[in-house]
């Protein structure tokens, strides 16, 4: 049988006294137990079935709807209009520095047959796209919206083609490549009243199917040719199928200002038929109207729950609740996970507290209604104040007391407390620090450094990996993250002027080695450098080894359907500035990190390479030693490239068919 098809367990099995194990794993339609439930495991079940014994509660939705799309693009507009039924148009400001209608995400719920649908509304705003790692999971309704208006103006600047990666891939990829099982995307079209005729509107429509078409054949292409290196690799099923078209012409919708009941209806009804309705046992409806009654607190402890309700000490019923969208529970973050969070606006206002602090006219409004106030046991006065502002705006290093005043401003309203809040920041990589032992700590913020930084010339050893990212790409946002990650990967604070924090990356001194990570969005990379002395070859080499696979294992176990490539370059070919410098992509001995194993990815690497080898130093016999260079450096460079003229023939032949390191005067040549 098709696992796919699989919708019901017999209750008998449960029963028997050997059972250990039972892999639902994929059983995507399963109802009997939930499929939310099986994936928890043989425990959850069995105190499923326990639990109906004794009482059945109510029909619950297990699926959640996610409205994805550009500012502008009508979202919310689109989620008032479904739940009134009649058109409903929102109010924005298409000038202001944020979306005046959505900040990070709104939760609205649809009343479809007697049963609410919970729909995430997201900011289109790229400031609010981190929203996303808090709450997708794989039972998503995909609703994605493109303002059409918008598509045709990008089309004239930059092409269809690229118009429809921005305002349709760009976006699938925050859903599919964390949850590459969800089924068809339904495609919803606004904005057709701007258009000077029908017959305009249905050739931009026209296009944009058709590059999204082309745009998905370049990846299946891509897919195909990964596959073949790792059928291991996760698929996006409906992505890959070449038997069907992205968007089916019954899950396109068309919206304008004027009132359609139509098209509302037929929308209405197949969100209706694709939701899926299980039936929960009395005691977890209990505890979930237990939770939903507690409005006055901002969360709840763990500890709390328990006590209302012991008897489950698998948190079955708390970890069920969360897959399905009704609370957020971080249970596997060691800071937060004895915190239950039943008002999901709450992680809202953590984040966009933040972030609503990131522009120019913000920061000076905020700093002019300012006042003296005391963080923790320390007076900050007005003009202290106002210095730590102008030296975060100018170096992304955020202090302390800053980030405090920030969420302590409403705390008489909010009574959010700040080391909560800074939990939240950190756990999903928006915020980095601690980085030094100063009395008040400071934190670093990437996306606002006003920075850029750009690959530089050196004299130094230049070991540099480049990770490219094919098929569905990660949207913009993670590659900030990923650049807390790496600042992350360094043990113990680190003084500030180590540290050099950009909106495209970071870099920090450590020893005798730089290293530095460098992104760009556009071109779907991120480059990992080091740059060091001889003597520090073995060390860089292993710290960009160990930079690289905390990348990728971050990478690999949130965005499991992401397709990194490994880029490495000869490390005598950057020394000397070759244009073309020689590469060896995905090779052989290197592996991707494994996310589940406690083995160290770099140990892998290092069998599989067989260590570092000794090279002999030849520099006019003058220097008598040797040089440890690990074999992945030893790249034999093009002898054409470089015009080196050696009198000893037997050097030469040593140099092109045994590659080594040559130290000529302090500089590493072949």
């Amino acid at each position: 049988m098709n696992v796919g098809t699989l919708k019901s367990l017999d209750r008998g099995l449960f029963n028997l006294p050997n059972l250990e194990i039972l892999d639902c794993n994929h059983c995507v339609n399963l109802q009997s137990p939930p499929y939310e439930v099986c994936e928890q495991g043989l425990g959850a079940m069995k105190k499923y079935y326990v639990d109906m014994e004794k009482g059945t509660g109510r029909n619950m939705p297990t699926i959640s709807a996610a409205v994805i799309g550009s500012k502008m693009a009508g979202k919310t507009s689109l989620i008032w209009t479904l739940q009134r039924q009649t058109r409903t148009l929102s109010h924005r400001n298409a000038l202001g520095v944020k979306d005046d209608t959505t900040e990070a995400f709104n939760v609205e719920e649809l009343e479809l047959g007697g049963y609410p649908l919970k729909i995430f509304d997201f900011g289109g705003h790229k400031i609010y796209h981190i929203a996303y790692q808090l709450l997708i999971r794989k039972n998503y309704i995909p609703i994605i919206v493109v303002n059409m208006d918008e598509f045709a103006q990008i089309s004239l600047k930059e092409g269809s083609k690229e118009a429809a990666r921005q305002l349709c891939m760009d976006f699938l990829s925050h859903l599919y490549l964390t949850c590459p099982l969800l089924g068809a995307p339904i495609l919803v079209l606004t904005h057709k009243d701007c258009f000077v005729s029908p017959e305009a509107f249905d050739e931009s429509k026209k296009d944009l199917l058709k590059f999204v078409e082309e745009l998905r054949s370049e990846m299946v292409e891509e897919e195909e040719l990964m596959s073949r290196q790792d059928s291991a690799l996760l698929k996006i099923l409906h992505f890959v199928s070449r038997d069907r078209q992205l968007f089916s012409e019954t899950d396109i919708y068309v919206f304008e200002n004027a009132e359609n009941l139509e098209v509302i209806q037929e929308l209405r009804s197949a969100l209706d038929k694709r939701c899926c309705i299980d039936t929960i046992p009395k005691l977890w409806e209990k505890v979930l109207e237990y939770l939903m009654q507690q409005g006055d607190k901002l969360f709840l402890e763990l500890s709390e729950i328990s006590l209302a309700f012991p008897g489950d000490e698998g948190h079955y019923i708390l970890r069920y609740l969360h897959n399905i969208g009704k609370i957020l529970w971080f249970e596997r973050e060691p800071s937060l996970k004895n915190i239950v969070f039943h008002r999901i606006e709450i992680v809202t206002e953590v984040i966009t507290r933040l972030y609503h602090h990131r522009s120019g006219p913000q920061w000076e409004s905020y700093v002019l209604s300012a006042h003296s106030y005391r963080c923790y046991d320390e007076f900050v006065s007005e003009q202290r104040y106002r210095s730590l502002v102008k030296s975060f705006r100018e170096t992304g290093i955020l202090d302390k007391a800053v980030l405090y005043q920030i969420y302590e401003a409403d705390s008489h309203r909010q009574r959010f407390p700040f080391e909560t809040a800074l939990h939240l920041l950190k756990t999903f990589y928006l915020v980095c620090g601690p980085i030094t032992r100063t009395k008040r700590e400071k934190f670093i913020l990437p996306y606002f450094s006003p920075f850029e930084i750009r690959m530089q010339p050196t004299t130094k050893i230049r070991l540099k990996i480049d990770i490219l990212f094919v098929g569905l790409t990660p949207p913009s946002y993670v590659y900030n993250l990923l650049t807390v990650v790496y600042l992350n990967f360094f043990d113990g604070p680190v003084e500030t002027d180590r540290i050099t924090v950009a909106h495209n990356g970071a870099e920090l001194h450590r020893g005798h080695i730089v290293s530095r990570v460098i992104h760009d969005w556009k071109a779907r990379s991120l480059t990992v450098q080091a740059d060091t002395d001889s003597e520090n070859i073995s060390k860089a080499w292993k710290t960009v080894m160990l930079i690289v696979d905390t990348i990728l294992k971050k990478v690999l176990l949130v965005w499991v359907a992401a397709r990194p490539i490994c880029r490495f370059f000869c490390a005598h070919c950057l020394l000397l500035g070759a244009k073309n410098p020689d590469i060896m992509e995905d090779p052989e001995w290197y592996q991707l990190p494994n996310t589940v194993t406690g083995r160290s990815p770099m140990s892998n690497r290092l069998e599989n390479f067989h260590g570092e080898r000794p090279v002999p130093c030849l520099n006019d016999n003058s220097i008598d030693g040797s040089l440890t260079v690990p074999m992945a450096l030893r790249f034999p460079c093009k002898p054409h490239r470089h015009k080196f003229l050696y009198t000893d023939l037997a050097i030469i032949g040593f140099c092109i068919y045994r590659p080594c390191l040559l130290v000529l005067r302090g500089h590493v040549i072949v």
